[in-house]
């Protein structure tokens, strides 16, 4: 999974933009809490929902040498299609 984020400022912050991507960060991590059926998407598609815990470093798309920001999601939610 992939996180992108853009502040009120317009800088685009993204979870695989590391200087150094052959070494995972100890901050992050992702824990799945459920996954459970959800409700049929707009093109009538069956969904899954997970429920998730996260902490992710992103990291500054034009300056990836800058202080990662450390974001933190809990009982947070996603759907997909299958």
């Amino acid at each position: 999974m992939i996180i992108e984020f853009t502040d009120a400022d317009g800088t685009t912050y993204k979870s695989t933009d590391s200087c150094f991507p052959e070494a995972p960060s100890a901050l992050s991590f992702f824990d799945v809490l459920e996954v459970s059926d959800y409700e049929n998407n707009e093109n009538n598609q069956a969904t899954k929902r997970i429920t998730f815990n996260a902490q992710v470093e992103l990291f500054n798309t034009q300056n990836p040498m800058e202080e990662p920001l450390l974001l933190n999601l809990n009982n947070a939610s996603i759907a997909f299609a299958y």
